[in-house]
């Protein structure tokens, strides 16, 4: 992965990855960081920034931001980071959330589609999808999503997870979607088809 300075989201270009470089996560960096996720969804957005303060991490979280990295931290950890980002942007792919459902999710262009249908999604909410649609049905915890689909970046809690849950839902209704997210207490979550739920009950 090839580093070139970045004055504006415009001068991403083909950009895989940006790391915003800011001494603390403010109103400047996270209009910076949600500009990006809006405009260039594809993008994933590291974060470097002095001192870990809890609030302001989350709210670089739900700006759009897909980690954070607070010094101090060593060089490795920065470089492995980046080769973990080199990773999950090689995995863009379309996939069917259930075999017998007509929704998919692409993660390249980041959307959700069923069938003519279709709606745009974050990076975080494909990737939770993407994580529910391999287990096949089957119970997928919350640090499974925060390990597994995430990345595991710092400071990211099974609330976080929770409310990306929900904005995948209302994305999933809002298309008519015949899928949807079902929690099973004390668990977790899996994808269910409403038709197959009905014949259950």
């Amino acid at each position: 992965m090839r580093l070139e300075p970045l004055v504006s989201i415009e001068d991403a270009g083909s950009a895989q990855a940006v790391l915003i470089l800011a001494r603390t996560l403010d109103a400047e960096p996270l209009g910076f960081i949600a500009g990006m996720r809006m405009r260039r969804p594809a993008v994933l957005q590291l974060a470097l920034a002095d001192g870990d303060d809890v609030e302001r991490r989350l709210a670089a979280y739900e700006a759009g931001v897909d980690d954070c990295l607070f010094k101090p931290f060593h060089f490795r950890e920065l470089v492995a980071k980046l080769r973990a980002f080199g990773r999950r942007s090689a995995y863009g792919v379309a996939t069917p959330l259930l075999a017998h459902a007509s929704v998919v999710v692409d993660q390249t262009a980041l959307e959700l589609r069923v069938d003519d249908r279709a709606t745009g999604l974050t990076k975080r909410e494909a990737d939770l999808l993407v994580l529910l649609a391999r287990a096949e049905g089957g119970v997928v915890r919350r640090e499974d999503v925060i390990r597994d689909a995430w990345g595991a970046p710092a400071g990211v809690t099974g609330n976080l997870v929770d409310v990306y849950v929900g904005y995948a839902r209302r994305k999933l209704v809002e298309l008519g979607s015949n899928v949807q997210i079902r929690s099973v207490r004390g668990e977790g979550f899996r994808l269910d088809c409403i038709e197959s739920s009905r014949q259950r009950t």
